[in-house]
């Protein structure tokens, strides 16, 4: 019995097909069927006839040729291929979710089209070709209800034939370097591929023994979250006579929230996990202590783990509540963190100043724009870069398609002496559409204008044809996409 697995999507499709999520998924697949079952993955990247295209958004793909892409992969299947029932891994959702007037009957309308094309390719109905939708949290745009909503809607429609899977919510996705970034990691990869398997077997069963797969509507039970504990806790970090306190509460779902703690650009402590409920009206107590000169001062609190299950209910969010110092409450000292980032809250100390001059900083002196060249290849990208210098330099990291070139790299030009490092990144890449990500990794506040640390893609060409819209202003350790 042949059994084909088409996967489709974005970076993180792409990532889980390269990285040994699709080997995982077909071994798992095959395991659970049973002898005689040959499952075959079909996917392809960076070509006329790609399935995955990095660095889109599904609704554009019947207008910039992604869909025609799909479709002529599908229809050049060999016959015999054609003809075995195929299941669909969806993983779009991530660009989709930054367009904030998306609505969900029109995400629904373009689904259904373009399910109607790929099955009428496969010259097959719903009833031999099931979806297996599998959002990803994505740290950026924060307008998953309607593609939320509208996977439920097709999941719970019985002509369609689809189920959702939220097995992908509990990666680490750190394949950006850091956890909770933009793309999952190897292991990430792999999981997510034996994870799918547990769960589509069950649907793919019905197909392997002849009969109409029933849908489902459950999601699978390895990604049922842990139950969170809403008791409030007190914690202190740092040490010193100065105390910052903060309230802290959350909306849990699938795991408690986290986030950091940074005075004046330095973290304190190590990464917290909150506890106390919001909706229960409680909240916790971090007491930042510390020996803060007189003068203005800014805290940071930044929300590490945001993930978002399709409704209300399934949302983690971070909660500032409010914030003393040294006893005193704090004005403005509220945030509703939604999505992963900072907030930021000033305070002042009312110590007198020290005498003398300042401590120097960091800051580079006289710098001077450098050339680096990172990775190998015939194909070259080069990056013009600056930054703004605040207690050392810009510090960032270069992927293409989701894997890094080179190691961390260190910004020297400033951006107000108008100058840029020249940044050269080569590989030998395939033809067709690809992402450059630039990441910033240190971003600093000192809570004042000329105190503050950011970084600049000012432009980029590739083998020496200007790319179009290749500027950012990284004022956040948030990636940059090209």
């Amino acid at each position: 019995m042949d059994l084909n697995v088409l996967v489709r999507g974005q970076s993180n499709a792409l990532l889980f097909a390269d990285r040994g999520g699709a080997a995982a998924l077909e071994r798992g697949l095959e395991a659970r069927l049973g002898a005689g079952v040959d499952v075959h993955m079909l996917y392809q990247w960076g070509t006329n006839t790609s399935t995955i295209h990095s660095g889109t958004a599904f609704m554009r793909w019947d207008t910039d040729g992604q869909q025609a892409s799909l479709l002529r992969y599908v229809r050049a299947l060999p016959a015999s291929t054609k003809d075995d029932p195929t299941a669909t891994v969806w993983m779009h959702n991530e660009f989709d979710q930054e367009n904030v007037s998306l609505t969900r009957d029109a995400w629904l309308s373009e689904v259904r089209a373009d399910a109607a094309l790929v099955r009428g390719a496969l010259g097959q109905d719903a009833a031999t070709t099931p979806y297996t939708f599998v959002p990803i949290r994505y740290p950026t745009g924060n307008n998953f209800a309607p593609i939320g909503d509208g996977m439920a809607a097709l999941d719970a429609d019985a002509s369609f034939n689809a189920e959702i899977s939220w097995a992908a919510q509990s990666l680490a996705m750190d394949g950006d370097g850091w956890a909770n970034g933009s793309h999952m990691g190897d292991a990430d990869a792999v999981k997510l591929g034996g994870d799918l398997a547990a769960s589509m077997a069950e649907t793919l069963r019905p197909l392997v023994s002849g009969s109409a797969p029933p849908p489902t509507t459950t999601p699978p039970p390895t990604t049922t979250p842990p139950p969170a504990t809403n008791q409030p806790t007190s914690t202190t970090i740092g040490t010193g006579p100065d105390t910052l306190v903060l309230k802290i509460s959350q909306d849990a779902y699938q795991g408690n929230a986290q986030y950091t703690v940074q005075v004046d650009g330095r973290q304190i402590g190590g990464t917290l996990t909150a506890s106390a409920l919001r909706s229960a009206g409680q909240s916790d107590t971090v007491t930042v202590a510390g020996d803060w000169a007189g003068g203005a001062h800014t805290a940071t609190v930044t929300f590490l783990n945001d993930a978002w299950g399709g409704s209300a209910s399934t949302d983690r969010n971070l909660y500032v509540n409010g914030a003393t110092y040294n006893g005193a409450t704090l004005s403005n000292a509220t945030a509703a963190l939604e999505r992963e980032g900072p907030a930021r809250l000033s305070f002042t100390d009312t110590d007198p100043a020290p005498p003398g001059p300042q401590p120097p900083t960091t800051q580079p002196s006289n710098p001077q724009p450098a050339n680096l060249t990172v990775g190998s290849g015939p194909d070259k990208l080069v990056l013009s870069i600056s930054q703004d210098a605040y207690q050392g330099s810009a510090q960032y990291t270069v992927q293409v398609d989701g894997r890094q070139v080179g190691g961390t790299l260190t910004a020297s030009a400033l951006r107000s002496a108008g100058q840029h490092d020249t940044v050269t990144v080569q590989g030998d890449w395939a033809g067709g559409r690809h992402t450059a990500t630039v990441n910033f990794l240190n971003d600093a506040w000192g809570g004042s204008t000329g105190t503050d640390r950011n970084l600049y893609l000012d432009g980029a060409t590739y083998n020496n044809a200007a790319v179009s819209g290749a500027t950012a202003s990284l004022m956040s350790n948030v990636p940059d996409e090209n």
